[in-house]
């Protein structure tokens, strides 16, 4: 009975400190999830981040008499073929930046 009479306290102030610890522990944790933005919404990536880009046929111009625009996620340097008024023309996109964030687009040669 003497053992057990002069160890109890020592557990008991044990558990009392892991208990203190525990809750420091917990309340510095929360502090710190309050503290980390959150994000507004989880939605799809938008296009600049999946890469897509809007490029300017140089040489071209649609009916409003604008540059006409393409957009595709194709690296710089790619060849794109497009159809212009029953025509096939090659366009070579470029990392040469235009008006309002666009690129632009080179035009290599026209077919028949």
């Amino acid at each position: 009975m003497n053992v057990v009479s002069e160890t109890l306290p020592h557990v008991i102030g044990g558990l009392v400190v892991a208990a203190l610890l525990g809750t420091v522990s917990w309340i510095t944790h929360r502090v710190r999830f309050r503290r980390t933005p959150k994000p507004t919404s989880i939605t799809a990536p938008t296009a600049v981040q999946a890469g897509l880009r809007t490029y300017a046929l140089l040489g071209t111009t649609d009916s409003l008499g604008r540059a006409m625009l393409r957009d595709t996620t194709r690296p710089v340097g790619s060849i794109v073929v497009v159809t212009i008024d029953g025509r096939v023309q090659r366009f070579q996109l470029t990392d040469a930046p235009l008006y309002g964030g666009t690129f632009a687009a080179e035009p290599l040669d026209e077919h028949q």
